[in-house]
């Protein structure tokens, strides 16, 4: 018998209980399969939760993904390559085959950043195949519904027939019930042949149930960490390896039993928010106690917000504040002190007069949080962190967590000593978890980084990718188009989820013909959606109000959105930090704005830019760019 990792309860409708039947009775102890399984990921700086009906383990096999689907042939109306439409009403769904094939990324991912389960060479040790169950549906029906319906075959609707399991495959008339029958089954879908035993350890079967789930009574994820200290939110895994999440259990220990400031250094894509993500969620568990969450961007508070919800946690609880540092401080300090500010900045005041009212009124602030946590503090300026401090229960000694990286920051701040502003007690993640190394390197080398980055030395922990590519030629608007084409083959060819795709830039500013705005022209032509945040939208649309390609996207507001099919994130340097992405391309017009920016301003954008892709990288150049010169030198280089 299987070895199940959960029980039928699990499943959600008849089409899954019938197949968890099969799988239960006739696989036998070689079989580990786990039902109904939740992979809670990163998708563009929020929380989003992919679902897979089957995962099914077997030595000679690898990893097989199932997408259960209980339609009946006559339910089914229209059939295209995305999509598959179903019942009286026609609701539409997404192919089933493709669905999952993008959701093994993400399983391959999660898997890739453990050692474990990577040969000495770094490639997965169990292959990750993916497949589609049809227990309704016989192979013969399915071909009379492809013709019916004026398909040509199953290949022409993004199905191939050689994926699907069939009606016939989970009959008790037929001898594929037999253990040995089913392994021949399982062996024909696989993408690939082994080239070696994909035998785990027991070790890397443990590892894996942690990935996927335990059965259910199991004790807790992680045996040896009390209760009070499990990575855990209802039940749900975060995102975390062995390294992140010993750094989380060490930093709650240091909070709770030694009160007083933490300072947090780490490295673009280290898991500074993941693990404030964490801490939050734990300290949580206390009903009474009051926490800040505090950030300067909307859009790096905003996903934040939405992850705790994932996690069954209200933001908008009076015990919590997590806003951006500039409704924190409208929300806390005495209003009557500042009634003529905020005429310079949309209603909120700027940093001066915040910096001056601070300084003024430093007696009038009280103690209220018992937890603070500030996010990105590199871009806080000084007056901002006290300010902060001073509202934190205990002060000095209270619970305040603070993350920076300075190779960060986007607001010019200046600041010699962090430990002379929150004190000496310091933790540094040094660990890049996001990118491959390939993206690493060229970011580093790209924007004269000094910084001493782990995973240039590690490489043995690092992913392996492709190297970067860059687009020039001699003119905007053929870049431009060369950039459109590339997008376009990520969403239909490579079937990367729009969401995981982004655009990333300096601003929206610049003549009638610089290279954003022929991006924006290019993208309107291939019909491919741009889902841009809120200040971008307001300046494009008053450049191009004929454009109806730019969709403000619903994270802005805290409310999820379906992406068209077609459509891409498109998203400022400023915005995009604290998120990541599969794939990016990163549009080098208007970086070295003198009139707006620092040189080292300026560094730390394209930095912040370059390092938000955690698989694909591709950087633009203007006809004229003074960095495609050295970008073509560093891409050989690599």
């Amino acid at each position: 018998m299987a070895h199940m990792r959960s029980f039928r309860t699990r499943c959600k409708n008849e089409g899954e209980m019938k197949v968890f039947d099969y799988f239960k009775d006739n696989l036998n102890d070689d079989y580990i399969v786990w039902p109904n399984v939740n992979l809670i990921v990163s998708t563009g700086g929020r929380l989003s939760e992919p679902e897979v009906d089957f995962i099914v383990f077997h030595p000679e096999v690898g990893l097989i993904m199932f997408e259960v689907k209980d339609w009946r042939a006559d339910q089914i109306t229209r059939i295209c390559v995305d999509s598959v439409y179903v019942g009286s009403n026609g609701k539409r769904h997404p192919n089933p085959y493709d669905y999952t094939k993008n959701k093994s990324y993400t399983l391959r991912t999660r898997m890739e950043g453990y050692k474990e389960f990577r040969t000495k060479e770094g490639w997965l040790k169990t292959p990750i195949n993916v497949a589609v169950i049809f227990p309704y549906i016989s192979r013969k029906e399915w071909n009379n519904t492809l013709t019916l319906l004026d398909v040509v075959d199953s290949y022409s609707c993004g199905l191939p027939p050689e994926k699907i399991l069939f009606k016939e495959n989970f009959s008790s008339k037929t001898p594929q019930r037999k253990s040995t029958a089913w392994l021949d089954i399982f062996k024909n879908l696989r993408t690939e042949n082994l080239s070696f035993p994909s035998t785990l350890e027991k070790k890397e079967r443990d590892l894996l149930d942690e990935l996927l789930g335990k059965p259910e009574g199991m004790e807790s994820l992680y045996e040896g960490i009390s209760s009070k200290n499990q990575i855990l939110a209802d039940k749900k895994l975060i995102v975390l390896d062995e390294k992140q999440k010993e750094k989380a259990d060490q930093f709650l220990e240091m909070v709770n039993t030694s009160p007083g400031h933490l300072i947090i250094k780490g490295v673009a894509g280290g898991g500074k928010t993941v693990i404030l993500l964490h801490l939050f969620s734990l300290v949580a568990r206390d009903p009474n106690v009051r926490i800040a969450y505090i950030g300067r961007q909307r859009e790096l508070v905003d996903a934040f917000k939405g992850n705790l919800k994932d996690l069954g946690i209200d933001p908008e609880s009076s015990y919590y504040s997590v806003m951006t540092f500039h409704e924190f401080f409208l929300k806390n300090f005495p209003r009557e002190n500042y009634e003529d500010m905020g005429k310079s900045q949309n209603g909120y005041p700027n940093e001066i007069e915040i910096n001056e009212f601070i300084n003024d009124h430093r007696n009038d602030i009280t103690e209220e949080y018992d937890f603070m946590f500030i996010d990105e503090g590199h871009n806080l300026p000084d007056e901002w962190v006290n300010a902060l401090v001073l509202k934190t229960k205990g002060g000095k000694a209270g619970n305040l967590v603070y993350v920076e990286d300075f190779e960060q920051n986007i607001y010019g701040i200046k600041r010699d000593d962090t430990e002379a502003l929150l004190g000496k007690r310091q933790e540094e993640l040094t660990r890049n978890y996001r990118n491959t190394i390939q993206i690493q390197k060229f970011a580093v080398n790209l924007t004269d980084k000094n910084k001493k980055v782990e995973i240039l030395s590690e490489k043995q922990y690092m992913r392996q990718g492709p190297v970067p590519e860059s687009i020039h030629t001699d003119s905007r608007s053929k870049t431009a188009y060369y950039l459109a084409t590339r997008i376009e083959k990520w969403l239909k060819e490579d079937n990367v989820p729009p969401e995981e795709i982004a655009i990333i830039y300096a601003s929206s500013e610049g003549g009638e013909d610089s290279l954003i705005d022929n991006v924006i022209r290019a993208f309107k032509m291939k019909n491919i959606k741009l889902m841009s945040h809120y200040r971008t939208e307001e300046r494009i649309l008053k450049k191009f109000p004929s454009h109806n390609n730019i969709i403000r996207p619903g994270w802005l507001s805290g409310e999820r959105v379906e992406y068209p099919a077609l459509s891409a994130n498109f998203i400022t340097a400023y915005s995009a930090q604290g998120r990541s992405y599969r794939c990016v391309a990163v549009v080098m017009d208007n970086f070295e704005n003198k009139e707006r920016w620092s040189k080292a301003q300026s560094k730390n954008m394209m930095y912040i830019a370059l390092t938000r892709a955690t698989n694909e990288l591709v950087i633009v150049f203007g006809a004229t760019d003074s960095n495609c010169l050295k970008t073509q030198m560093l891409l050989g280089s690599i």
